[in-house]
């Protein structure tokens, strides 16, 4: 098995079980959401499902739930999004470890749309899933912090 194999099955294993979220969003979108996460096994993989509040700017409340599917491929984490039923590639994370940390970046294009993630692993305490999003009607950045209840 590879290096990267196994640092991929590594955080893979940590992303198991029930997270703290604190999300903030800023830019051309601005806004706070506070929720829960939990990373459950399915057969194919990690059902990801997230429910929270997410607060605007102006100091609107609404109610959020988010599900993605994780899974271990050959030296890398693939997320999936559900559209129409239909499990669609999102991510494909290959994380790296150095001085900093370990991390994995990945850019999806959606429409004239680019969404940029970078995900910063700490073994010892949570993670964090940052998104800088840019494209012709947006320009946001969301900062996702996850810990343990």
């Amino acid at each position: 098995m590879s290096e990267e194999s196994s640092l991929e099955q590594v955080v893979f294993d940590f992303l198991r079980g029930d997270w703290l979220i604190s999300r903030t969003f800023s830019g051309s979108y601005e806004g706070r959401l506070t929720g829960e996460a939990r990373f459950t096994s399915d057969g194919e993989g990690y059902l990801y499902e997230e429910s929270g509040n997410l607060e605007t700017a102006d100091g609107q409340q609404f109610g959020s739930r988010q599900q993605y599917l994780y899974r271990l491929g050959d030296g890398m984490i693939e997320v999936l999004k559900q559209e129409n039923g239909e499990w669609l590639p999102l991510h494909e994370l290959r994380f790296k470890r150095d001085e900093t940390g370990i991390h994995a970046t990945h850019l999806h294009l959606c429409g004239e749309d680019r969404y940029s993630v970078v995900y910063e692993v700490d073994l010892d305490g949570g993670f964090q899933v940052s998104y800088t999003i840019y494209g012709p009607k947006k320009d946001y950045i969301i900062q996702s912090e996850y810990k343990r209840p």
